[in-house]
């Protein structure tokens, strides 16, 4: 099956090359993620409700 990718609007900006400080900033975004997801109390240990069709 051929695959074709197209523009839908031609007022695309280039992508930037990453660098040093966008990298660093994507793993400090990472890093309060991960730092949030941690620090959330475990959900409760309650039976789960039937699954109805």
């Amino acid at each position: 099956m051929p695959l074709s990718i197209e523009v839908v609007s031609g007022d695309q900006k280039p992508v930037q090359t990453p660098n040093d400080a966008s990298i660093a900033a994507g793993i400090r975004r990472v890093a309060g993620f991960v730092r949030a997801d941690l620090g959330m109390p475990p959900m409760a240990n309650r039976e789960q409700p039937a699954f109805r069709v």
